[in-house]
């Protein structure tokens, strides 16, 4: 019969370290792929407002070229008209895709704000995960090391206990 009583595995500890390095990690890659998609978001906004800027500088373009200031009415030539006409056909082709985007854009910039709202909480239930798997790391390493040490003097007296039979 062994006086020593047994101690508890070591592979609860083993799991608790595990684990709570592993929320570290998952909470680490959930932040960033928010991130990330916020960021793709941006960048998605910040091109279609180029985009809109480009066009809304189009319009405007071909509106004072049609009206230019310094030719009195009516002093227009033949050809003059003519392309007076078709700048201002094409503003009123581009005004209605502009308010289109307008619009668009209003709607994107609304969700842009809504996901850096749910950012906002991931991130907070990713740093609570975080913690609480920092917690159970540290419970697991070190009573995985403190119960290792112990397992490691008892061996240590049992095999000074067979040489000393010898």
């Amino acid at each position: 019969m062994n006086p020593i009583p047994s101690l508890p595995t070591d592979n609860l500890y083993k799991f608790c370290a595990v684990a709570g390095g592993l929320a570290i990690v998952v909470s680490g890659l959930v932040v960033f792929q928010a991130w990330r998609d916020i960021l793709h978001q941006q960048h998605s906004i910040e091109a279609v407002a180029a985009e809109q800027s480009d066009r809304e500088w189009t319009r405007k373009l071909a509106d004072m070229v049609s009206k230019p200031w310094w030719q009195p009415e009516g002093g227009d030539t033949p050809e003059a008209a003519a392309a007076k006409t078709q700048l201002q056909e094409e503003a009123r082709r581009i005004k209605p895709a502009i308010e289109e985007f307008r619009k668009r854009l209003a709607a994107d910039q609304e969700r842009l704000g809504l996901a850096r709202y749910d950012f906002g909480i991931i991130g907070l239930a990713a740093g609570i995960s975080a913690l609480l798997g920092f917690v159970l790391a540290s419970y697991g390493f070190y009573n995985w090391r403190k119960l290792q040490l112990k397992q490691d003097q008892l061996l240590e007296l049992e095999l000074r206990d067979r040489r000393d039979r010898r």
